[in-house]
């Protein structure tokens, strides 16, 4: 972690160490991403979420930093289509079952 001791210490000791931790750990924040889009609009939250994938690509490997980027993209593609679900289901007036093959 030699990149993470330029980070304030209480940051980079939330920085686990392990492969599964950092990329489950990218896959939630970028699952919060999505909370600061409509109808919740926490727009510092994009910021705060974005700034916590650059901390953990700071001391990661090549493959490393392509596997959290992926799951982050993973968690915000995740979550988004789920809204977008959401949005076609119940605002645009069609059956949940043409909801689901429109976001599919």
């Amino acid at each position: 972690m030699t990149a993470l001791k330029f980070a304030p210490r209480v940051v980079a000791d939330l920085i686990p160490s392990s492969p599964l931790g950092r990329s489950s750990l990218a896959f939630v924040a970028g699952a919060l991403t999505v909370l600061a889009f409509a109808p919740y609009s926490l727009y510092l939250l994009a910021i705060a979420t974005s700034a916590l994938l650059f901390l953990l690509w700071l001391d990661a490997a090549p493959a490393a930093a392509f596997r959290e980027g992926w799951m982050f993209g993973a968690g915000l593609l995740g979550v988004g289509v789920f809204w977008m679900h959401i949005s076609i289901d119940q605002f645009g007036n069609v059956g949940t079952l043409l909801a689901m093959l429109i976001t599919a």
